[in-house]
């Protein structure tokens, strides 16, 4: 009778297949393994909020808008947090206003010599400096060469001569206006009267150049109301730094005054918008961070306050909160896609 080895040949193929299989997945495992911790972003999906969820990680420990970041994603971020605090807050006050039409310090430039105006340097509405050459004299007694030199800065208005034409030692030849430094008035309106005082920085801009801020500071107040807009004057006088203001310029202004009494804050680094509300990312241990809804009441320029969601000495995210919530925004984009977490 002849044997049949075709049933222990099929055999022994299938226990090579499956040597093989876990042979190959052994390797694939080498090449690419997963450290629980390290760099991964824990999501979950309950009720619509995203949660992410990887590998490593068990679904049934994580809690809802938490991100895990690793250690040196943390440096890689420059991740800080500060405290809520009990804090004073600089606050502001937009006011309006207009740059004086004449500067208050003018020079009137005149020759030291009669004599003929050889070559002039300079143009109407040019800006000089101290000592800049502006024009040249030619002595009528004894032909010698003078050199008319600018007492100061910074912008030429006014020109009455041309070259050819006979000067003497009291005919201004020049007006040089000073606008380093600008005047400008503001109107305050009667009810908020009380947070002014003089000696306060004002933040002044300008429409022509946004973005940039010119130092400001009260040195004068109105003790007097406009009847007609209740309205009270005051002026400050402005650093105009480049020269880029002009004389008549309307600008807008911020006030920085301090609000009487302390209040809870946090810095405004720390706060984020997620679905229209304010939010932040508190460190809730093991490189984790819980995303938080809050209110906030008074805001200021570094710090506002919090009227709802976080207690004094609680710590919160302050500088890489926006990778936070990119990561939240990413995980909802790929749950939306694909209808599960990636």
């Amino acid at each position: 009778m002849k044997r049949s080895y075709w049933p222990w040949l099929l055999i022994v193929g299938i226990v090579c297949l499956i040597v093989g299989i876990l042979v190959w997945r052994g390797f694939r495992e080498e090449e690419h393994p997963h450290k629980h911790g390290e760099g991964c972003h824990c999501w979950c999906f309950e009720e619509g909020h995203p949660h992410r969820h990887d590998e490593g990680v068990h679904h049934e420990h994580e809690e809802e808008g938490v991100v895990q970041i690793s250690t040196r994603g943390k440096k890689m971020i420059g991740l800080k947090t500060d405290k809520v605090a009990m804090r004073h807050i600089k606050k502001s006050l937009r006011i309006t206003g207009e740059i004086a039409q004449d500067s208050e310090k003018l020079f009137h430039v005149t020759s030291n010599i009669p004599g003929e105006i050889v070559e002039v340097k300079v143009g109407l509405g040019d800006n000089v400096e101290k000592g800049t050459l502006l024009a040249l004299v030619k002595g009528s007694k004894d032909g010698k060469i003078e050199e008319i030199k600018s007492p100061s800065g910074t912008l030429i208005i006014g020109q009455r001569i041309s070259e050819g034409e006979e000067v003497d030692m009291l005919t201004s030849l020049f007006t040089i206006a000073d606008i380093s430094t600008m005047k400008a008035s503001f109107d305050v309106y009667e009810k908020d009267i009380a947070i002014v005082k003089l000696g306060q920085k004002v933040k002044v801009k300008t429409r022509a150049y946004p973005g940039k801020i010119y130092p400001g500071e009260i040195t004068f107040i109105s003790p007097r109301v406009d009847r007609r807009t209740r309205t009270i004057k005051i002026r400050v006088d402005i650093d105009n730094y480049d020269h880029t203001l002009k004389l008549g310029k309307f600008v807008t202004g911020d006030i920085i005054y301090t609000a009487p009494h302390k209040m809870v804050s946090i810095a405004n680094s720390a706060i984020q918008r997620w679905e229209n509300k304010e939010i932040v990312f508190i460190p809730i241990g093991d490189n984790r961070y819980k995303l938080r809804e809050i209110k906030l009441g008074t805001t200021g320029e570094e710090f506002s306050e919090v009227i709802a969601g976080l207690k004094l000495g609680e710590q919160v995210v302050t500088k890489g909160g926006f990778h936070l919530k990119a990561e939240l925004q990413k995980a909802a984009i790929d749950f939306g896609a694909h209808g599960h977490p990636h």
